[in-house]
Parts: C-alpha cells; structure tokens; sequence
C-alpha cells in the first residue's frame, strides 16, 4: 500500500486509478491484519525501528511522545459485539489510547510507537496484555515501557489538561521521567509566597519576563508567540477519586516548571 502524507490519518489506496486493483489491495490488506497469527505486538515493530532510525537525526536533544486519547462510535453497526461501555450505558463504542513520537525540530508525527484499544472483552494492545484502566492511570505503564525501545533520545513526555493531576506529576517525577502537561489555573508556592499560576503570569508580565521566539500559526494565522519561564512548587496535597469518595495523598513538594 502507498504511505498517505505525515499528517494524513492513514494509509491511502493504491494510485493507479484501477477499481479492481485497489479493492484486491484493501482485500489482501484486510486479511493480512486480520490473521491471528499477526499480533499486535509484531505490527507495532517496524514503526520503532522507524522511530529509532529518525531520532537519530533529530537535532533537538530529545523527543516529544504525545499521549491521547479517543472515542471510536459506530453507531448503527450492531453487529459489532465487542462495543466498550465509555461514559454511561448508552456511550458505548471503542477507547483508543495513542502514544505518537513526534520530531521536536519540525513538530511533525514520526509515528505511533504504542495503542491500546478498549473493547468490551478488555484492551487489545501492542504491548502485550494491559489491565484496563483510567486514561491518566494508563500513562505510567507506556513511560516506563518507553525506556526498552532505545530511541537514542530523552524522551518528554506531552499530555493535554486531561492529566493535570498532582498525584500523577509526583509519581511520574519519582519514577524519573519528563512531561510536559497544560494544566490549570492552581495554587502554587512561587519566591516563598502561596500565589496561583495566573499571579506568577502576571507578574512576569509586568517584569518583562516574556522573550518573543518567532512567528507561529494559530487558527492559519501567523501569530507572534512569547514565552516566559518560572520555578514553582506544588505544595498541595493530592486528591483522588475512589468510587465517589476521595481520597488525600500525603504531601509532597514537587517541583513544577510553568510556561
């Protein structure tokens, strides 16, 4: 099959124009990742022997794998027996969990070095058995599995404003590993005071903190982009949910760069 552009969500159909041929294409291929004799496992091989040859020519010092997540419907296909109850009895369809090294030089895809997918039967995954589990309390397991493919760079983990949990920083940081996560709006302790992040932007505002690093497209606009830096730590203890009741972590300062 012909590889689709970086960006494209998958593979594209033969160029030849012939009705026939592509469909003999898309039968053969249908087949090929259909046999139980092809784990997930061995699909997702050549996809880090891709990775670990195009880190080594990446020249940022590290490279960023992006975790997330999504909702696979399809309504009306109710022959699909295998469909995983989501949010409620009736969201139901697949949970799909992608981890996708991306070039720090060029902000393009590399490829997907690791997924998961939640079905009724449980979570079919490339790395072997996994135990079905919130989105968040996936990330750890894929971190720690990240270290055995050899990509020849660090590697900074990317997560959006769905991991934004304190317990999750302080396990992620004691285990040794590099994120980077949107987060919220919270109280932290910034030069020995208790301010939230939004007083710590404002400040760095006033004080001219913020450096401009170029021009950048937002909604296909060219925006100019700044960026400021600042130390801070997370005092607060951590809460977890536990079947609707919550439960409070000991505390423990961490330290927490805010862009």
């Amino acid at each position: 099959m012909r590889v689709a552009s970086p960006l494209a969500a998958g593979v594209s159909g033969l160029p030849d124009g012939n009705l026939k041929t592509s469909f003999a294409a898309t039968q053969a291929t249908w087949r090929f990742l259909n046999n139980d004799r092809v784990t997930f496992g061995e699909l997702v091989v050549p996809l880090q022997d891709f990775a670990r040859t195009a880190c080594t020519s990446i020249s940022a010092p590290f490279v960023l794998l992006a975790h997330d997540w999504s909702k696979l419907s399809y309504p009306g296909h109710k022959s699909r027996e295998d469909l995983a109850e989501l949010s409620s009895s009736s969201d139901v369809g697949y949970d799909l969990a992608c981890a996708l090294a991306i070039n720090p030089d060029d902000g393009l895809p590399i490829a997907p070095l690791e997924m998961h997918l939640k079905t009724a039967a449980g979570m079919l995954s490339t790395r072997g058995k996994v135990e079905v589990a919130g989105h968040t309390d996936q990330v750890m397991a894929t971190m720690n599995a990240s270290a055995s493919w050899n990509l020849d760079k660090p590697i900074v983990h990317v997560i959006d404003r769905e991991a934004d949990s304190v317990g999750h920083y302080r396990d992620w940081t004691e285990a040794g590993h590099k994120f980077l996560v949107r987060g919220d709006d919270r109280r932290v302790l910034y030069q020995d005071k208790k301010v939230k992040l939004s007083d710590v932007r404002r400040q760095l505002q006033d004080q001219g903190g913020f450096q401009s690093v170029g021009t950048v497209l937002h909604n296909n606009r060219p925006v100019d982009m700044e960026i400021s830096e600042a130390e801070v730590t997370l005092y607060r203890p951590a809460r977890k949910s536990v079947k609707r009741s919550e439960r409070m972590s000991p505390e423990f300062r961490c330290p927490y760069v805010w862009c």
